[in-house]
């Protein structure tokens, strides 16, 4: 089933901006210091985040958060503290539930 609508594009196209986040800053941070290996704090919140985003999990992904975080994302105003993040997540997860069987995940991660 293919899903064509405006809404779906741009959920799936924040999550993919997310994910190539996180990922980018690993690698940014690697290539700067090649000859050490990050701290365990951040190995271990880096396996979290991925972990909670492979699975789609909103509550692990917000736990993350701090409670007065912020996030900015492209042609959006910024999502002020956890709250607001929250929703934005569900808002996205909700437009992405039924039909998808975890191909817009699995084209996420691939990224």
């Amino acid at each position: 089933m293919r899903l064509h609508s405006k809404s779906f594009s741009r959920a799936a196209a924040t999550i993919s901006i997310l994910a190539c986040l996180v990922l980018n800053t690993s690698r940014a941070e690697s290539s700067r210091s090649r000859h050490t290996t990050p701290p365990d704090s951040i190995l271990r919140f880096n396996r979290k985040l991925d972990d909670a985003t492979r699975h789609m999990d909103n509550a692990a992904t917000l736990a993350l958060w701090a409670d007065d975080g912020v996030s900015l994302l492209p042609d959006a105003s910024p999502l002020l503290g956890k709250p607001a993040i929250a929703a934005f997540m569900d808002r996205v997860t909700a437009s992405l539930k039924g039909g998808n069987d975890g191909k817009i995940r699995d084209a996420v991660l691939r990224h």
